[in-house]
């Protein structure tokens, strides 16, 4: 059980950093 919550965790964790560092670009792409 904790090692399958560690992987979530993590997993999440990753794929939040990701998606933080996607919507950053795409707000640079969008200015002007």
């Amino acid at each position: 059980f904790w090692a399958n919550f560690w992987a979530r965790g993590f997993f999440a964790e990753t794929v939040g950093r990701v998606e933080e560092a996607t919507v950053q670009a795409y707000i640079r792409e969008q200015r002007p």
